[in-house]
């Protein structure tokens, strides 16, 4: 089964967490004032700046381990209560555009 990870090219980077030391889940849930596409996390890669929202940010934070397309599409339906096939575009569509700027790299199992 083909799974996902950080890419070989993105360096570990200490990252701030939102609303202090908590983990970022637990921060976006908690947060009721992040509109759905507010960036929430900043990226840096090969001198540019990605910014992801909530959604991207919870599928990032996920992808500190390898994950398969079906897990991060089960993990935005449930984390967000939103519809499978809602989830299933989103997954989608974070993967296609991280992957194609090298942030997301493709592991072979």
């Amino acid at each position: 089964m083909e799974r996902l990870a950080h890419g070989p090219g993105v360096r570990e980077q200490r990252d701030i967490r939102l609303h202090g030391v908590d983990e970022l889940a637990s921060a976006i849930r908690a947060a009721t004032d992040i509109a759905p596409d507010e960036p929430v996390l900043l990226l840096s890669f090969g001198h540019e700046l990605y910014e992801l929202n909530s959604a991207g940010a919870i599928l990032w934070d996920a992808l500190r381990s390898p994950r398969s397309i079906p897990e991060l599409e089960e993990l935005l339906s449930t984390f967000f209560g939103i519809p499978a096939d809602q989830a299933a575009n989103d997954a989608a569509a974070f993967v296609t555009a991280l992957c194609a700027v090298g942030l997301l790299a493709t592991l072979s199992s």
